[in-house]
């Protein structure tokens, strides 16, 4: 896994070196040429996202323990490099801050724009003047600061993003940092194989904290005496080049950023070999999908949440229009593609890899499209199909609400999408009993629940599971659901809303034991028709009766299992989305 990271940071062109690291600033200090303070600047996200500040790729970075007297070189936060927020600073923090400015001064032998601000910022009048404009501007002292330097001819530098202080960094930083107990001279390294002088700690790995991690996890690390052989300590135990570790480091870090999505209490990350736009990324249109308002509340609300049919058809397009691309030869690029998703959790100060998956790009695109299609259902009301379901909604349809869903749970849809797998029976018995829920509590069916019911049948070798209605299914469980529905409309349409129908009375026992209820029910059902004053629609409810009683040939089933509650469910929902040219009866 962790080779794949150093082949992608080449693709990414992250240049990950000891030292550097990318880092997020939130305010840019400005001074003209002789360090008179000009003001403060707000960075903003240039790509336009909701990050707060701007990103400088290749920022100068030291790694030391949090009671360490050593702090940042150009880029620390506001409360150590200025002492903002602080009204009578301590003795630990004023060393803090001393070792701050003490950098920017060694830092002049490299370039002279470094005096000027450590003159600046050694005088108080002018730190004190920063941090009231700070404050004015409401910024916080966890925030990240850096500087510029206005010139007379009107030009502009920023350090942090310029290269002329990176070879005195180079060279000055380890001299910081002594390793202790000296290097264990060269090693193979596990990832690229080449003889290299092996990196004794490893980075650390970021945006696990709300997955069990700490701020900053470790990926390879050894503190033990039992996990050591030959004598080796820490990661020499794990021999990788000091650049290979920066470089999987960085890398990892920048997809967790840019690309990744947690899941019930850990995060997928997942990249390509190649070069994916965001449009040809089934992966997106796995975790996007449409939102169909799945998470509403009543019935309004859901109908303003519904997406429009061309929203739904683009989005669906796109998919198949990028799967025939692949199949047709239109798209080489994407075919000889390979992908890798891996999953993240943190054990306190320790990553776990919890899932890894690999294989080609063309696979990973048809069985996402699989999924998709599987999962299809007619629309509430009846008039097209929903097929790009939100994977959250999915992962929603067998919970009340998605924090209860567990892990295994989540890691088990996971694999029936990226990898063509069956839905495992218990979570079709839950979604189950949320349908049954929601079918007697009148509340609006939520499309991702019956379609995750219709996969699981789907992928459990029932073809005839249409996302419509089959008037034909070969099973009576189905019909026994379709007759409930048809039963129902006749109730409704003889005596109007009465409360507590025959659904809600009724589909419990009628989806679990269809004889002991259906016959009685059907009974009933021809007192309701006689009330029906409309002779046609009496007459075509009547014909829909017999027809479905024909399907079931008088034998309805005594108990149903598992799976045919599952496609009584199914049935009943078809027939009540029904809008065919006998639409009049149900």
């Amino acid at each position: 896994m962790l080779h794949t990271l150093v082949d992608h940071a080449k693709r990414l062109n992250l240049h990950a070196e000891a030292g550097f690291i990318p880092k997020v600033v939130r305010w840019l200090i400005e001074f003209d040429e002789t360090g008179r303070f000009l003001g403060v600047i707000e960075q903003s996200d240039p790509e336009g996202g909701r990050r707060k500040g701007r990103a400088f790729q290749k920022a100068p970075n030291l790694k030391f323990s949090g009671d360490s007297p050593l702090r940042q070189f150009l880029v620390d936060t506001a409360h150590y490099a200025l002492l903002y927020g602080v009204e009578k600073p301590d003795k630990k923090l004023l060393a803090k801050h001393g070792f701050f400015l003490d950098l920017l001064h060694q830092a002049a032998t490299a370039d002279p724009v470094f005096a000027v601000l450590f003159d600046a910022l050694s005088e108080d009048t002018i730190r004190s003047k920063i941090c009231v404009a700070l404050e004015e501007r409401k910024a916080k002292p966890p925030d990240n600061v850096t500087f510029a330097v206005h010139s007379a001819d009107g030009g502009v530098r920023v350090p942090v993003e310029e290269s002329c202080w990176h070879d005195w960094w180079r060279e000055f930083f380890p001299t910081l940092l002594p390793e202790k107990g000296g290097n264990q001279g060269d090693m193979v390294c596990l990832l690229t194989g080449k003889l290299t002088e092996a990196a004794r700690t490893h980075p650390k790995i970021k945006g696990l904290g709300g997955v069990g991690g700490k701020v900053e996890t470790a990926m390879v690390a050894f503190n033990e005496d039992a996990f050591e052989s030959y004598g080796l300590s820490q990661s020499y135990n794990a021999a990788v080049g000091k650049q290979a570790a920066e470089q999987y480091a960085a890398t990892l870090n920048h997809l967790i950023e840019h690309n990744s999505v947690t899941l019930a209490g850990a995060k997928v990350v997942y990249w390509y070999d190649r070069q994916v736009e965001r449009g040809d990324d089934p992966v997106q249109s796995l975790l996007t999908g449409i939102d169909f308002g799945e998470a509403e509340v009543s019935d309004k609300e859901q109908e303003q949440a519904e997406p429009s049919e061309r929203d739904v058809a683009q989005a669906e397009d796109r998919a198949r229009a990028l799967l025939d691309a692949i199949r047709t030869g239109k798209r080489p690029d994407l075919a000889d593609s390979r992908y890798y998703a891996v999953t993240l959790s943190g054990n306190s100060a320790r990553v776990v890899v919890r899932d890894w998956m690999e294989g080609q790009f063309t696979e990973l695109a048809e069985n996402i499209a699989a999924w998709f299609e599987d999962l299809a259902i007619v629309r509430r009301d009846g008039v097209d199909l929903v097929r790009s379901h939100k994977f959250a909604a999915v992962l929603a349809a067998a919970v009340r609400d998605l924090k209860d869903i567990p892990g295994p749970s989540v890691a088990a849809l996971w694999h029936a999408a990226i990898r063509q797998r069956p839905i495992p029976h218990n979570l079709a018995a839950q979604t189950l009993a949320r349908v049954k829920i929601d079918v007697i509590q009148d509340d609006s069916p939520r499309h991702a629940r019956l379609g995750l019911l219709r996969a699981f049948l789907v992928r459990n070798g029932d073809t005839d599971m249409k996302p419509h209605l089959n008037e034909d299914h070969p099973s009576p469980a189905y019909h026994c659901g379709r007759l409930l529905a048809v039963l129902a409309y006749i109730q409704y349409v003889a005596l109007g809303d009465v409360g507590a129908g025959v659904v809600q009375r009724y589909y419990a026992a009628a989806s679990a034991t269809p004889a002991l209820v259906l016959g009685r029910l059907a009974r009933t059902a021809q007192f309701h028709l006689d009330k029906i004053a409309d002779k046609k629609i009496r007459f075509g409810l009547d014909k829909r009766l017999a027809e479905i009683w024909g399907r079931i040939d008088d034998s309805i089933p005594s108990t149903l299992t598992l799976e045919q509650q599952t496609i009584f469910a199914l049935g009943y929902y078809h027939q009540k989305a029904y809008r065919g040219p006998s639409a009049d009866s149900e």
